[in-house]
């Protein structure tokens, strides 16, 4: 608790100054509205409930779009879930429930499935080896891409470069945009039998 005689002394905005601390995650804003009310005498709270609601759900959307930004520059590289933490300077167990929460995906799933619609635009858009895109996609073999590129497009990687047509299994995590949303919906509904195979419909 600040003395009064020290707070006399100097205006709330000297105060804040003087005690300035980093604002890069939730608990240190917490701290900044604590130190404010020590010198005010104003409550830590200052919205009401719904407010304090919305902004929440504004930060934690903020939130995504930083991991998604981070990932979709990173996505040729290892990107394990402690690094992410470490970059964005939030703690791992946080990034993945707001991820989580926000998209219906863990981050694990979103970077491998951004990763495989990439190859997928490789193969229908250039003539790079497949062996190559494999390993560019963060496979170790070409047979293990193989697999989990049929899984989730429902052909082999053979069928799509034939087919010659990019369709985005999984765009980039846009919040707030139809198209990403309508995106992460078909994710869960695609039907096992048949799927969207270089822009055809896969028997």
């Amino acid at each position: 608790m600040l003395s009064a005689s020290y707070a006399s002394r100097h205006s709330p905005a000297d105060n804040l100054q003087i005690r300035a601390i980093s604002i890069k995650t939730p608990s240190a804003i917490h701290a900044i509205l604590k130190i404010y009310a020590e010198i005010t005498g104003m409550s830590e709270n200052p919205y009401p409930p719904s407010a304090q609601k919305g902004m929440s759900h504004m930060t934690n959307q903020t939130v995504v779009e930083k991991i998604a930004d981070y990932i979709e520059n990173h996505l040729e590289e290892d990107i394990p879930l402690d690094k992410i933490a470490k970059e964005l300077n939030y703690s791992k167990f946080y990034i993945a429930r707001v991820f989580a929460d926000n998209t219906g995906y863990t981050i694990y799933k979103y970077i491998q499935g951004r990763r495989l619609t990439l190859a997928a635009r490789k193969l229908a858009e250039t003539d790079k080896p497949i062996v190559e895109i494999a390993y560019e996609a963060r496979y170790g073999s070409q047979q293990a891409f193989t697999l989990a590129f049929s899984q989730f497009y429902l052909c082999t990687p053979q069928t799509y470069r034939k087919n010659g047509v990019f369709v985005p299994r999984l765009p980039r995590i846009r919040l707030g945009s139809p198209a990403a949303t309508a995106a992460l919906r078909s994710m869960h509904c695609i039907p096992r039998r048949g799927g969207i195979c270089g822009g055809k419909m896969a028997a």
